[in-house]
């Protein structure tokens, strides 16, 4: 998409909303811009009323209107600079937003390819580049352009020679200076590019510290880091030094500007054309001048950083999932069929296979346990029925109809996952569990404590359900988060529940209240469990077993653990022994 077409679709979308602000900030423009050219006229004619010999009273009459008329101006000009702050922020907040959301509505091969660091410098980065784009960009160039015809029109109603000559130059030095800046619009977006790659790169080392430094690998991501550094920053100066060859070529251009007021002035006053108070509005309407081309210019510079700002954001919303959302709304919150067909999966093309011709049939309600060593492709089963991947070959379907023609948001509304790992904002008890959603009241949150037996937990709270949770607030136990991922879960009340290795760091004060809340959890819902503590499975009617993507075994879990010649009877016995070890 190009610049311009970008340009359009920001300005459809983010300002066109604001109209009646940006009618009264024109309006307020325009009065300030009258004011402007009104002030040197003023000037002359206390210039040539004294030059006459008028009377004080007149004089001061002047002074005090051109005093009045800067006042006024100069507090139009502070609503003018708020309100185009509050235009400013207003869209560029809107649109953060909306690449955020863009974004999360994203299959996980974008999430992949792009670092976290990568995509926070695109979404508030190019976003912050913008900001000027949607504040003052349009109020300063219209409302400038407008203030350069004025002078223009008034140099030209004072002596058509003198508007002549300086419309030609205002209209080289803008040309001129226009051209110039297109030069610097490809590195401008380079120099954001190599800022995305540097912050990308940190982000993903800062999270990998001390993998790195058990490994020895401090000197080689130093080094890496100082090449991407130094990419930056000889990116950022070139564009830097290619943007400002407008401002040098302004500076020449304003120099003969003066100089050549200067000298009109002076020719008409010896001619007896202009009195010294004309030779001064000339002079002062050729220093005004000077105004309005830097703040174009200015702002050209701005739409130079802009331009590539523009263009990646247009690129990011350009970026399209390659899972695209079915028309079928998921039926029902009860317990639902899950079936594997034959599915296939790998990552990446030319990858070796996470998945193979796996098949599997669980029926509505029943409870399927999930093992196999790590690599297995036990979560990628999870992450093909959530739909954040698309089989290689195969189908999945859900109640008999392929997963597909469901969906997406409604079928993930209606999967609940439980992972090893649960998060927790920095908010009270109440936000955590309700994902700070007001529509959830404090009955549907007892209630469903209570189901799960987590009331008396709840009453050893300091605050209840107004705890604070957070960095410099009470804190839990692993134990306890996962008891908080249940609550949500339960208040879901989703068709599918699936827990990932959720037990797996629970301590034992809380193991009794886990799996009492885990019963009652899958409870008339379909229920996948991913477990390394076979304990865990004891509730399962079905155990899966998986090897290099593969199912080497599925069947009842009772007649499994019966079977002296089943893998899982193997690994029960296995992990009994280490348990008496």
């Amino acid at each position: 998409m190009s610049t311009k077409t970008g340009i359009i679709r920001l300005v459809k979308t983010y300002l066109v909303p604001h109209w009646m602000l940006i009618c009264v900030l024109f309006i307020s423009v325009i009065v300030t811009i009258g004011l402007q050219l009104i002030g040197p006229q003023i000037i002359r004619e206390f210039i040539d009323s004294a030059t006459l010999g008028s009377t004080m009273d007149h004089l001061t009459f002047l002074a005090i209107v051109f005093l009045g008329i800067a006042l006024i101006r100069q507090l139009i000009t502070i609503g003018s600079s708020y309100l185009s702050e509050v235009i400013g922020w207003n869209a560029s907040n809107e649109l953060r937003n909306d690449l955020a959301l863009h974004c999360l509505k994203l299959d996980m091969s974008f999430h992949n390819k792009t670092t976290s660091g990568g995509m926070i410098e695109r979404i508030d980065g190019d976003v912050t580049e913008l900001a000027n784009f949607f504040s003052r960009f349009w109020v300063v160039s219209v409302s400038n352009f407008i203030l350069l015809l004025g002078i223009l029109v008034l140099l030209t109603v004072e002596d058509w020679r003198v508007g002549v000559i300086f419309t030609l130059f205002s209209l080289v030095s803008m040309l001129t200076i226009n051209k110039i800046r297109r030069l610097a619009i490809p590195h401008w977006g380079s120099m954001r590019q190599a800022s995305a790659s540097l912050f990308g790169f940190i982000e993903e080392r800062v999270a990998g510290a001390k993998d790195i430094k058990a490994t020895g690998g401090s000197n080689f991501m130093m080094n890496k880091l100082y090449q991407l550094m130094r990419d930056k920053f000889i990116k950022e100066r070139k564009a830097s030094i290619i943007g400002g060859l407008t401002w040098n070529f302004t500076i020449a251009f304003f120099t003969i500007a003066t100089a050549l007021g200067l000298g009109i002035g002076v020719y008409l006053y010896f001619r007896n054309e202009a009195t010294i108070g004309t030779v001064f509005m000339i002079y002062a309407y050729v220093q005004m001048l000077r105004v309005p081309i830097e703040q174009l210019i200015i702002q050209m510079q701005n739409f130079q950083r802009a331009s590539a700002s523009i263009l990646r954001t247009q690129e990011l919303f350009e970026t399209k999932s390659e899972i695209i959302s079915g028309p079928i709304e998921f039926p029902t919150n009860k317990a639902v069929s899950i079936t594997f067909d034959n599915v296939t999966f790998q990552y990446e093309k030319e990858k070796e296979q996470v998945l193979n011709q796996v098949n599997l049939q669980l029926e509505a309600g029943k409870k399927l346990g999930v093992i196999g060593r790590t690599g297995s492709g036990k979560t990628t089963i999870i992450r093909l029925l959530l739909r954040l991947y698309q089989p290689s070959s195969g189908n999945i379907l859900i109640d008999g109809l392929e997963i597909k023609n469901y969906q997406i948001e409604s079928l993930r509304k209606h999967i609940a996952i439980v992972t090893q790992d649960v998060q927790l904002f920095d908010g009270t008890l109440r936000d955590n569990v309700t994902f700070f959603d007001d529509s959830i009241s404090d009955n549907q949150i007892i209630r469903a404590l209570e189901e799960l037996g987590l009331l008396d937990w709840l009453h050893s709270l300091p605050d209840g359900l107004d705890t604070r949770i957070g960095k410099d607030s009470i804190t839990f136990s692993a134990g306890e988060a996962q008891l908080f991922a249940l609550t949500r879960v339960l208040i879901k009340n989703p068709a599918i529940v699936i827990l990932d290795e959720a037990t797996a760091r629970i301590d034992p004060s809380t193991e009794k209240l886990m799996y009492r809340a885990l019963d009652r959890l899958l409870e008339n819902r379909t229920g996948i469990i991913i477990a390394h503590r076979l304990k865990t499975l004891q509730k399962v009617d079905e155990i899966l077993v998986l090897d290099k993507g593969q199912v080497v075994e599925h069947g009842a879990r009772e007649i499994l653990e019966e079977d002296i010649s089943s893998k899982y009877y193997d690994l029960l016995q296995g992990q009994k022994e280490d348990q008496s070890a």
